[in-house]
């Protein structure tokens, strides 16, 4: 199996991006580096968030909604 790492940001609560997938947290790191100073994402550097994301992989399997 193969990891990617996808980089996010959350500026407020309900506001969430996907910035990107990346094949290194090397990359995703220069990402963050390159966006940091850019409008909006300035005002929140801490909502940056890069994870380790496995490939090939059912990641939601529990389903959802109300019991």
């Amino acid at each position: 199996m193969t990891t990617v790492f996808l980089l996010v940001h959350e500026s407020e609560e309900d506001d969430f991006k996907v910035i990107g997938v990346f094949p290194t947290r090397v990359e995703a790191e220069q990402v963050v580096q390159d966006l940091s100073t850019k409008r909006g994402f300035s005002d929140y550097p801490e909502g940056f968030d890069i994870g380790p994301y496995p490939i090939g992989r059912v990641h939601f399997d529990t389903g959802f909604g109300v019991d």
